[in-house]
């Protein structure tokens, strides 16, 4: 008698309470992943100088120094953007596939006791089959 409550209690715990934190673990793995490549923060800083570098200009009024000065700091940006534009791209795939993986193993869980259960039945069958 105190067998079957076993089994009832670890059925209710693998099918009810394990799938929602497995589901809250893999959000909370997207979270992490999309805060630890910092996200929002290139996508807020897209058109930015790559690391902040930029040409300065002197005080006295030249030309060809405005001209350089537009052109390395248009340079500068547009690597800038290009490498965040990178590593947006990069965080958003690996934050994908975590999230299938999460998905997936989810999956798994669900059905891991029918497969134990199919294999502890269909074992000696396939063993005998080598």
């Amino acid at each position: 008698m105190k067998s079957l409550s076993i089994l009832t209690i670890y059925f209710w715990w693998h099918y009810f309470k394990a799938p929602p934190r497995i589901f809250f673990l893999t959000v909370h793995f997207v979270r992490t992943t999309l805060h630890f490549f910092s996200v929002l923060t290139m996508i807020k800083t897209l058109l930015s100088p790559w690391r902040q570098l930029s040409a300065e200009r002197s005080k006295k009024i030249d030309f060809t120094d405005i001209m350089s000065s537009i052109v390395v700091n248009t340079i500068m940006r547009i690597f800038g953007a290009l490498i965040k534009l990178t590593m947006i791209v990069l965080a958003l795939i690996i934050t994908a596939l975590m999230f299938v993986g999460g998905l997936l193993f989810l999956v798994y869980w669900l059905l891991m006791p029918m497969i134990v259960m199919f294999l502890f039945i269909a074992g000696p069958g396939l063993i005998i089959l080598f």
